[in-house]
């Protein structure tokens, strides 16, 4: 009897252990080719205001960049100062109105991101994700870096990592972007999900 509370013990430790690593993604190479899901419960703002967005995004490309309240909200968010230059980038490359830039945060006080994205003048569309439901639907690792990414039309991660402040990385998001352009949205020689 004392064998079959013990092996009971150890079985219940060892489900629990499992429950906090599963579905999560720890590489870029995990991340690759996934379709990200956008939760119906994210409330979208632009500012103070709330919004709607169409969570079925008409731009074959998204880059989403995506805050959890585990980072610097104040400090992070500074950042957004550099996404509004950034953003203006691809101007130059001609795919302005190509590429949906979408925000997700989830963090730990609402009221004080908003104050933020006034403070910054931060006039794009955002979505708050108070439940961390795009975090969880999405399994994503916890390494911020890991947190920015480009997906083609199909909503499929093609390229992860922040190209503001890294030439290296805006190159690579440049020339990925050519090639979506040249598959119609998706990568050249994928099939389309449609």
């Amino acid at each position: 009897m004392k064998h079959i509370f013990a092996w009971g013990w150890i079985g219940l430790f060892l489900f629990f252990a499992g429950c906090g690593s599963r579905g999560v993604r720890h590489t870029i190479a995990d991340l690759m080719g996934v379709s990200i899901v956008f939760p119906a419960d994210m409330q979208s703002k632009v500012k103070d205001r709330d919004t709607v967005l169409d969570r079925n995004f008409p731009e074959p490309y998204k880059l989403v960049a995506y805050l959890n309240s585990t980072q610097c909200d104040g400090c992070r968010l500074k950042d957004l100062l550099s996404w509004k230059y950034f953003m203006r980038q691809f101007d130059s490359i001609g795919t302005k109105d190509s590429v949906r830039f979408v925000f997700v945060f989830h963090p730990k006080d609402t009221a004080a991101l908003i104050e933020r994205l006034q403070l910054y003048d931060f006039d794009l569309p955002v979505w708050i994700d108070r439940q961390g439901s795009f975090e969880q639907a999405n399994a994503l690792p916890e390494e911020a870096s890991f947190h920015v990414f480009l997906l083609d039309r199909d909503n499929r991660v093609v390229l992860v990592g922040s190209p503001v402040g890294n030439p290296k990385m805006w190159e690579l998001y440049k020339s990925t972007i050519a090639r979506l352009g040249a598959g119609e949205g998706i990568m050249p020689g994928e099939k389309p999900e449609r």
